[in-house]
């Protein structure tokens, strides 16, 4: 809800404007514009907007705008020009007009795997109570973690990794759209549509985790991977939040979870992740991901 107030010299208290959706109510900020009955300003009227809240199909609201006289002080008011005027405890009125409804776009995303996702949406943002949003802010030295910033001020088209306390998200979209994604902090890209696949050798998000991509699979819907990790800046004293980031795919590491928490009655050996034997040694092995067997326990052997 948008609309114009105003009041005279020394009257503010807490005017304000107000939406009511079923239960929740939102405000505007109070008034600060105390020009009504100033000649020698030009522009009396101030612009008061609440936060954007969501109405249902079919639903309804209550638009209004209130005060309560609250931090006035009585015969603060006289009239301009006039010394000797005492006031007459008008304090705390106001004058409001122009209300009006503004129609804010909404993103729905139902969260399948956890609270942390990728997003990229032609609009910029408006981060909701349960969600933050971040940006890559660099890499650990040794390439195992990704360090993460939390973003105040979302750019349209520009993807960003969230986290959310809730597995229903409806976000509030602001301003123009933009016709194509936009590249992020350190090589995050992001995507509209699922038309484009992942870059090989990409990252992408599940479980919380990165995982490198070797089949190239077509992107999700308005989401975001990392294109390669050359370049990502480099932070050796980096204290803040990180996510683990693997050089195996999502695949191979469930695979190789499933084969270790297993018990195996494999003989010793070097085999494949389809539990093929392909070397009693490590001689002649071709790049690749492999596990060895030793006395019935398995390790993961990479070669590259």
């Amino acid at each position: 809800m948008e609309c114009k107030a105003t009041t005279e010299h020394y009257c503010l208290s807490d005017q304000h404007g107000y939406m009511v959706v079923g239960t929740d109510t939102v405000t505007t900020p109070t008034l600060v514009a105390d020009y009504f009955d100033l000649p020698t300003v030009s522009n009396i009227w101030q612009t008061l907007t609440t936060t954007p809240v969501f109405v249902p199909e079919g639903g309804s609201v209550t638009i209004g705008f209130t005060s309560s006289k609250q931090g006035a002080t009585d015969n603060a008011w006289h009239k301009f020009g006039d010394a000797n005027n005492t006031g007459d405890k008008r304090e705390g009125w106001w004058c409001a007009t122009d209300f009006m409804l503004r129609y804010i776009p909404t993103y729905s995303l139902t969260t399948t795997e956890g609270p942390w996702g990728t997003i990229c949406l032609p609009h910029s943002i408006t981060p909701t109570d349960g969600l933050t949003l971040y940006q890559i802010a660099g890499l650990t030295p040794d390439s195992t973690q990704l360090c993460i910033e939390p973003v105040t001020d979302p750019v349209a088209g520009v993807p960003y990794i969230y986290h959310t306390n809730s597995a229903n998200l409806r976000l509030f979209l602001n301003g123009e759209a933009v016709s194509s994604a936009q590249r992020g902090e350190n090589n995050l890209f992001g995507f509209f549509n699922v038309s484009v696949r992942v870059p090989a050798d990409g990252y992408v998000l599940h479980n919380g985790e990165w995982y490198v991509v070797k089949e190239r699979p077509r992107a999700e819907h308005y989401s975001a991977c990392i294109r390669k990790l050359d370049g990502i800046t480099i932070l050796p004293e980096w204290k803040g939040l990180t996510m683990p980031i693997h050089q195996t795919s999502w695949e191979e590491a469930t695979n190789i979870s499933l084969m270790k928490n297993a018990p195996t009655t494999l003989p010793d050996g070097i085999f494949t992740l389809d539990g093929r034997l392909v070397e009693p040694t490590l001689h002649h092995l071709r790049p690749g991901i492999y596990l060895r067997i030793v006395d019935g326990k398995a390790e993961k052997i990479i070669m590259k």
